[in-house]
């Protein structure tokens, strides 16, 4: 007789619709005390619940049915097999069950991605025909190597979470998330996002589009047709027959702020010009640059029949001409970034420009011309509560809800007085010409709502009217994907980990308008997800929580019609995520595991093998040889990774500080460059593979003098990045920026203030009053520079300017022998913000060598005595090679430094070093004391504040001169070139 059993189940348990028969009641207690085991591997995916079980002895089948929590699990062939095989066992009978489990309406194989099938038939309609590689959207006409494993030519859409908002509520501008651990949800994941993930994924020839302003530039030029601002110049040039008397719509900038419904794409004309083989025709825009700096370029143009796919660009920067061809047929109507270049200020005719010509090979068709932009710029979106007019205009169904939301007018309108980058998605939106039901989902009552929607929106509308979805009308870019990149809130006492989302239907649809399931979006957000966890399982912590994937109708993973995502990589709440969050290293870790699951993805999906970028190089140097410089590297191994091996280099050079050149390729790790005489030439190295570019190596500089004096070795053991210092006793716990502020990566865009609220125990109210964590926000609108890698540069032009020749290399290139210090008589050794191990055993060495062969060692470097002081070993060296004892950290608060009369200070100067957060250069916050060691070394320099002694000189069989602040961290260069030059006659004294 046929016996099915329907069994509806709770998590411990188990409440039957029937009575069960005694053997299955045993079966009913294995399986309680099974899932509970199993939601304890699984423990932060919330409660896993049976909700149906169908058993039928007869046919000897069984279906078991869990919640959508279950459906969490990152399910792989061996775990469903695991599960069956331990379900068998609990049952009653020895016979072989045919078992099925089902998670979320779902069989549970179906949740298992395609990329980790083995035995599982394929899901093909998880593939797409339409999203095959395309004509090229940007072409960088200058980049010395192919990229054909990787990401050139994919199209990717990437946030970078929330922003500053204006909140019609409580009639002000504010953040989103609160003010926590030093940080703020809007700022940290911009910080991952612009520094780490969104160059990498360039790096790797991607086409990246963001919703929210990506430069940092605080000015913004706009140079177009009809408006150009800060007495720029826009000329047409060559025949004038070329260009088309009528003109179209087009960008204007024409006013000082914009309100609600306002497009600047549509406030102005355009011009067309009609193709020829050759340049006959151009366009130049030549911006008034306000200061000089890194600006990004910023083109657009409108809509036009029979445009060209090879609009050819030009940009003049400082660092020579780059050009691309970009095709016009897509992306129109709004704002396509070409790069970041470096620009000097004021008007340059010769390299400070962006041409647009009218080649093409595609003669007697259109390039259209519209306004070129330059940096990213202020906010200029405003903003008020929504008043009584504009309520009773609106759809009578949300005419009502919008009377509850406005509970006051106002006449005045508010710009938020930010940078843009800093601004929400919704604000960067309208400025960018997006149409007004992309950015105004609440019809403009509620910014908030507004903003999270458009984000989403906004994706749909790149990819709408391209291969994906044709029948849409949009900008026609066809994406491979959608990433939304978060750090949700949710405080814990144990690490939180990483979450991914993704929406299984859209308007009750599951699949997007070219067919492809919208399954493919769990597919791309578990392959994703597992590789981060994976990754920093290995290297930072294994127990990195794996939150699950959760099947969520969320707007940034609804609305997109491509693959899409959620990626919640850490909580920005819980002080032990944020430990390792706070970190610069391991946000260039995290990023890259996020870049290597968007790698393997695309590339699965498009049947394509991949090869990850490259590390950085390591052990670089730069030495003269006589009128060259030798330049030399080592590859960098990934442990994680086999494919990230260079195949080449590329080899970029700069002249006296201004821009870097397009490089120039070699498979080999040396490469000897002619130097021009009386110049400063500086160099970095990327590593190349058909995979992409890695991140620069730190950058190194030269200067040949037309002089004999001896040449300077400058050696750079300023490598740190790091975390602010962070502390956890009872129930307090924290970042203590007065206590080691940290070094961040060249810039840290993340932080708001100093954390004021140590106590674990203290509760989130609101997000004025978040309890725990809770931190100022006086540096909310403001970066803070780290460490720019460039000091040698620095060192350099004062070094010059005292006569000297230079050269210079990192520490790694002088311990592992690539570079003799011996062949020197000065050296200059960088040692900033480093801490541990500042001297190694082997650079010790290298050092005494150094100096009994009678030569010269300037040293300066904040922890330069309390790193040393902590092992008799270091003590040692300390005294007896640069014989100076440690007396205190934290020397001084303020930054002003006397010189003490000397045999070659013979008048006093006073000298001033950086010792708060600025926008300028690292800041020093724990300044070493130190005092002689020997009877002919002798106090140089004290601290203003309390005499404590900061540089102590020995003028014995060598020469030495130690500073317990960094000599980079001098506030002007004139100060640096005035202290170099006392530095250069200390050391050479008496030769």
């Amino acid at each position: 007789m046929k016996r099915i059993f329907l069994i509806t189940t709770l998590l411990l348990g188990f409440c039957f619709l029937a009575p069960l028969a005694a053997q299955n009641s045993d079966f009913n207690r294995k399986i309680t005390l099974w899932l509970k085991d199993i939601e304890m591997q699984y423990h932060s995916m919330g409660e896993f619940k049976v909700t149906k079980i169908n058993l039928n002895n007869e046919q000897k089948t069984l279906e078991i049915h869990f919640n959508s929590n279950f459906a969490s699990i990152p399910f792989r062939e061996e775990i469903i097999e695991k599960f069956k095989n331990d379900i068998q066992k609990m049952l009653p009978s020895k016979e072989k069950y045919f078992i099925i489990l089902y998670a979320d309406n779902k069989n549970v194989i179906d949740l298992v991605p395609n990329i980790f099938r083995k035995k599982i038939e394929i899901d093909k309609s998880r593939f797409s025909e339409t999203n095959k590689p395309t004509k090229p959207f940007i072409i960088n006409k200058n980049r010395q190597f192919a990229i054909n494993q990787g990401l050139n030519n994919r199209n990717i859409a990437l946030g970078n979470s929330h922003g500053y908002y204006y909140s019609q509520k409580f009639d002000r501008w504010q953040w989103q998330r609160a003010r926590i651990l030093q940080t703020v949800e809007d700022k940290f994941t911009t910080q991952i996002v612009l520094n780490f993930l969104l160059p990498m994924l360039e790096n790797a020839g991607a086409n990246v589009f963001l919703p929210r302003e990506r430069d940092t530039q605080k000015n913004e030029i706009i140079v177009d047709n009809d408006i150009s601002q800060n007495n720029s110049i826009y000329r047409e040039n060559g025949d004038l027959k070329h260009f088309l008397k009528d003109k179209k719509v087009g960008f204007a900038a024409k006013k000082e702020f914009y309100i609600e419904k306002d497009n600047p794409f549509l406030d102005g004309t355009c011009r067309i010009l009609q193709t020829d083989n050759e340049i006959s025709a151009f366009v130049e825009y030549i911006p008034n640059i306000p200061e000089s700096g890194f600006y990004s370029v910023s083109v657009c143009w409108q809509k036009q029949e029979k445009v060209v796919e090879d609009a050819h660009y030009q940009v003049f920067h400082t660092g020579g001409v780059t050009e691309f061809l970009v095709n016009q047929n897509i992306a129109f109507g709004t704002w396509v970034y070409l790069g970041n270049f470096y620009f000097e200020k004021g008007i340059n005719a010769d390299f400070g420009k962006v041409v647009l010509t009218n080649k093409s090979a595609k003669p007697k068709q259109f390039v259209v011309a519209d306004a070129v932009r330059f940096g990213g710029g202020m906010g200029n979106i405003a903003r008020r509560p929504a008043d009584s007019t504009f309520i009773a205009n609106m759809p009578a169904d949300k005419r009502k809800k919008a009377k509850l939301l406005s509970n006051f007018t106002k006449e005045e309108y508010e710009i938020s007085g930010k940078p843009r980058y800093l601004e929400a998605a919704r604000y960067w939106l309208q400025w960018a010409g997006m149409p007004v039901d992309i950015y105004r989902h609440s019809f403009g009552l509620n910014d908030y709502v507004d903003d999270f929607a458009s984000r989403g929106k906004w994706a749909k509308y790149l990819n709408d009217g391209s291969a994906n979805a044709p029948d849409a009308l949009g900008l026609k870019i066809p994406l491979d994907l959608s990433l939304a990149f978060h750090s949700d809130a949710g405080l814990r006492d144990t690490i939180t980990g990483t979450l991914a989302i993704f929406s299984e239907k859209s308007e009750n649809k599951d699949e997007f308008p070219n067919k492809q399931s919208r399954y493919v979006s769990r597919d791309m957000a578990d392959i994703i997800q597992s590789t981060v966890v994976e990754d920093v399982r290995q290297i930072y912590d294994k127990n990195w929580t794996n939150r699950g994937i959760l099947n969520k109708s969320y707007a940034e993973c609804r609305f997109p019609e491509v693959p899409s995502m959620i990626l919640e990589i850490m909580s920005h709440q819980n002080f032990l995520d944020m430990r390792l969050g706070q970190s610069p290293e391991f946000q260039f870790f995290i990023s890259r595991a996020i870049y290597k699951g968007i790698l393997k993805f695309i590339s699965y999906q498009n049947g394509k093998n991949y090869v990850v970028q490259p590390l950085p190089v390591n052990s670089f140097s730069a030495i003269l040889e006589g009128d060259s410089v030798q330049l030399k590297w080592r590859q960098t191994t990934d442990i994680l990774e086999v494919t990230a091996k260079p195949s080449g280099y590329i080899v970029y050079t700069r002249t006296d500080g201004k821009g870097f050149d397009n490089g120039i390729f070699t498979k080999d790790t040396m490469i000897n460059l002619a130097v021009e005489k009386n110049k400063i030439l500086s160099y970095k190295i990327t590593a190349v593979n058909a995979g992409g570019e890695s991140f620069p190596s730190e950058i190194l500089s030269v200067c040949k003098k037309d002089n004999h004096r001896e040449t300077v070795l400058i050696i750079n053991g300023f490598t740190r990045i790091s975390a602010p210092e962070s502390f956890r006793a009872d129930s307090l716990a924290g970042f203590g920026a007065w206590q080691d502020f940290g070094v961040p990566y060249k810039n840290d865009l993340a932080y708001v203030g100093e954390q004021y609220n140590f106590n674990l125990n203290s509760p989130w109210l609101d997000d004025d009053e978040p309890g725990f964590g809770a931190s100022y926000g006086d540096f909310d609108g403001k970066i803070v520079a780290g460490n720019s890698f460039d000091y040698p540069y620095i060192h350099g032009v004062s070094i010059s300017k005292a006569g000297h020749s230079f050269c210079s290399a990192s520490v790694a290139a002088v311990e592992n022998g690539d570079v003799n210090m011996n062949n020197f008589f000065i050296a200059d050794i960088i040692l900033g913000k480093q801490k541990k191990s500042v001297f190694s055993t082997i650079f010790q060495q290298k050092i005494v060598d150094f100096l009994q062969d009678g030569k010269a060692i300037f040293v300066s470097g904040a922890f330069i005595g309390s790193d040393l002081w902590k092992n008799e070993s270091g003590k040692n060296f300390a005294r007896n090679a640069l014989k100076f004892s440690f007396r205190t950290d934290r020397a001084a608060k303020g930054g002003e430094i006397n010189t003490v009369f000397s045999p070659i200070f013979s008048q006093k100067a006073t000298f001033n070093f950086s010792t708060q957060p600025n926008e300028i250069q690292y800041h020093v916050d724990s300044p070493d004391g130190i005092e002689s060691a020997d009877n002919m070394a002798f106090t140089l320099m004290r601290y203003g504040e309390n005499n404590i002694s900061a540089a102590v000189g020995y003028l014995g069989n060598y020469h030495s001169l130690v500073c317990g602040f960094p000599f980079e961290a001098l506030e002007t260069e004139q100060q640096r070139n005035d202290f170099m030059k006392m530095v250069i006659k200390f050391l050479m004294f008496y030769k």
